[in-house]
């Protein structure tokens, strides 16, 4: 047999097989084995202590673990200059992972918030400090830089940081985009960091359609506004290389050519 002195939750994560061999009929057998090591939770991810957020804004609180067996999952909020903790219930909550989806109304939202995760090994306590920061402003510009049959490359500047913004470190991070087509009801949406740039590559598009876009500026708080919604298109499969002003160059090149 096989003997795994001071196993961990990390031995679960090989393969075991045991080969046995008839050395007279020169046959042999295999079988898998599937470990499972029990273990108290704990963090998957290494993970911010202090948030962020503004009063009106929305902060999202994700607390994941590794656990053997599942655990669950209690939220504990205790607002600023209180003593008492007082159970909250978590927005969603699957397997090992439970999010806590807070609207900051006023101040009394801010403070601690504590993600108690448990199973049969133990308990695991994880803080989460919550507190004011500035709501930024949506992005300066946005506008089209290259269009192809599949992809829209998006022009963003991010908008000037004030004096408050760069005195508490409230500096933008990146930007959250959102596109749709004039059939589509709901937005699809992609996050990206920031860039030098600047530019911002939204890809898996149909060619030759036209799509509505706008962004929203990130910083440590949060999102702001969107921007004024925009209108971009890609091109068709004989643009596709071109820039889009180009390509509507070539269009109605082969349109008057085409008059002539």
């Amino acid at each position: 047999g096989l003997l795994i002195k001071n196993a961990d939750a990390s031995d679960s994560e090989h393969d075991y097989v045991c080969k046995a061999i008839n050395i007279n009929a020169g046959t042999f057998a295999t079988r898998a084995i599937n470990l499972t090591v029990k273990h108290r939770p704990r963090l998957k991810y290494a993970k911010e202590d202090i948030v962020y957020g503004y009063i009106g804004g929305e902060v999202d609180l994700v607390c994941e673990v590794l656990a053997e067996p599942e655990p669950k999952f209690k939220w504990f909020h205790t607002s600023p200059g209180s003593l008492v903790a007082k159970q909250v219930k978590g927005t969603t909550s699957v397997a090992k992972v439970s999010i806590l989806k807070i609207k900051l109304r006023n101040a009394a939202d801010l403070g601690d918030y504590k993600c108690q995760v448990s199973n049969s090994e133990g308990t695991l306590d994880v803080i989460f400090t919550v507190l004011k920061g500035t709501a930024p402003n949506p992005p300066q510009i946005l506008d089209l830089s290259e269009a192809t049959e599949s992809s829209l490359a998006l022009m963003i500047e991010e908008p000037e940081v004030t004096e408050q913004e760069n005195r508490t470190n409230m500096l933008p991070k990146g930007f959250k985009v959102e596109y749709r087509t004039f059939e589509e009801a709901k937005w699809n949406a992609k996050r990206f960091a920031l860039a030098e740039d600047k530019i911002y590559l939204v890809g898996n598009l149909t060619k030759n359609t036209t799509y509505q876009v706008r962004a929203a500026t990130e910083n440590p708080a949060g999102f702001s506004e969107f921007s004024n919604i925009t209108e971009f298109s890609t091109t068709s499969a004989a643009c596709a290389p071109l820039t889009f002003f180009s390509c509507t160059s070539a269009v109605l090149l082969a349109i008057v050519s085409r008059l002539i």
